[in-house]
């Protein structure tokens, strides 16, 4: 099935992305705030940004497994998942930004989180 197609493609795409992500996040996880503002984090700031690289691993695990399967049900469901996430996320991040907790370059978050979201779910309703 076509849209079944496009929604491993978004996927993978998603899972590519994520990997550089998830190692700045983990392993660097004072660099990744440092560059939406100039201001340092409290140490558990640092640790929930450790955190949200633990679960884009997690969240990119799970696309990748449902990618290697032939049945569209799995990458529904799955995508269903993450476009949750990414709708979450442009909620989030738009309100950072409007709230002025990051600088100019934290425009970048809402629109990847609004552009997955938008992908994912164009995709996940053309298959109903």
């Amino acid at each position: 099935m076509m849209t079944s197609t496009n929604l491993r493609r978004i996927m993978f795409v998603h899972v590519m992305l994520t990997i550089p992500y998830f190692f700045a996040m983990v392993f660097l996880p004072h660099v990744t705030p440092a560059l939406l503002r100039d201001v340092a984090y409290e140490p558990v700031g640092y640790v929930f940004v450790q955190l949200l690289g633990g679960v884009m691993l997690m969240m990119a695990i799970a696309e990748f497994l449902s990618i290697r399967q032939e049945d569209p049900t799995s990458h529904r469901i799955v995508a269903l998942g993450v476009m949750v996430y990414f709708i979450n996320g442009f909620f989030v991040s738009l309100l950072a930004m409007i709230n002025g907790v990051w600088g100019g370059i934290g425009w970048i978050n809402p629109i990847s989180y609004g552009l997955f979201a938008v992908l994912y779910a164009l995709f996940w309703y053309q298959e109903r």
